[in-house]
């Protein structure tokens, strides 16, 4: 007995650090790599990636692009906190049957699909959940800027907001402090370095 064949469905985890693109065809899967998105901090770049990202899928699959276009698609789309921000960008995109949601969604259900548990992701865009037959329930995931708690960004930045403080003899350097400073120039390179620093 021959094993049914899946349905094709466009799948994609829009990162802050990276994008990443599958195409479903059956047994085939074709998967692209483009960088980061967020859908609150640069909206019209986030349409551009992943506009090029789905262009990239149709060539590598073999589809044209109105082939692709009528493909189901999910969205896991850093920075969408709302309905109206994941109606905008599906909007954008040439896609018929497209549904966005935020990127802690397909994590959660990435490492737990329906079972009940708890997932802590540490990256870019860090967060913990919990997942019960009520639902799911999340602390965190709101961005650097005002969280992100444990991301290498939010650790870069308090390991240097340390530094300077050691400097201006509020607290005590360490090989780690002194070693930041001495590979960023100083206080001052560290300053200007932060300045202009993005969470990649």
């Amino acid at each position: 007995m021959n094993a049914p064949t899946l349905p094709a469905a466009i799948g994609v985890d829009g990162g802050a650090t990276t994008c990443r693109f599958a195409l479903r065809m059956g047994d085939r899967v074709v998967r692209h790599e483009g960088p980061g998105v967020t859908a609150t901090t640069a909206p019209t770049g986030a349409i551009d990636i992943l506009g090029d990202g789905l262009s990239q899928l149709a060539a590598m699959a073999g589809l044209s692009e109105q082939e692709l276009s009528k493909l189901p698609a999910f969205f896991g789309l850093a920075g969408v906190k709302d309905a109206a921000t994941g109606d905008t960008n599906a909007d954008a995109l040439p896609l018929t049957q497209i549904r966005i949601e935020e990127d802690r969604l397909p994590a959660v259900v990435g490492a737990l699909g329906d079972a009940p548990g708890s997932v802590a992701a540490i990256g870019t865009g860090s967060f913990i959940a919990r997942q019960t037959p009520q639902g799911i329930r999340y602390a965190g995931g709101w961005g650097l800027v005002l969280g992100d708690e444990a991301s290498g960004a939010w650790l870069g930045r308090e390991l240097l907001a340390a530094a300077l403080r050691a400097e201006d003899g509020l607290g005590d350097h360490t090989n780690l402090t002194q070693t930041a400073l001495a590979g960023l120039g100083g206080a001052t390179g560290a300053v200007q370095f932060a300045k202009d620093a993005a969470p990649k």
